[in-house]
């Protein structure tokens, strides 16, 4: 008896078909619209606008920093009060370091015996 039954549809298999079909409807709507955003040509955005001002303003500050550099290559140097004040309180500390080491080398040659007597 149920060796001859023949299933033509069930509720299982149509729900199948139908979730094929959907999902290969999907695919074709993405391809689609990928073959169709191939022909799309953006030409501004604002954020393309924005983008584009603040490179320039980078341009600009660097230009700035390029002259400035540049400029202060003419700039002579010259003494002042300061830089005055700096060498001297540089040579007094170097005379300072030097008599410490002459007091170091003089204190290895002293010889406790004679000093006592």
């Amino acid at each position: 008896d149920n060796q001859n039954v023949v299933v033509s549809e069930t509720v299982e298999t149509n729900e199948l078909k139908a979730l094929a079909a959907r999902d290969k409807a999907e695919k074709e709507t993405e391809r689609q619209t990928i073959k169709d955003n191939q022909n799309v040509v953006v030409t501004e955005t604002v954020e393309t606008n924005e983008l584009k001002e603040l490179h320039k303003r980078d341009q600009a500050e660097k230009e700035t920093e390029r002259q400035t550099k540049a400029h202060l290559k003419d700039v002579n140097i010259s003494e002042s009060v300061e830089g005055q004040v700096r060498k001297e309180q540089h040579k007094m500390e170097k005379d300072w370091k030097e008599t410490g080491k002459q007091q170091k080398a003089e204190n290895t040659n002293f010889d406790m015996a004679r000093a006592l007597f």
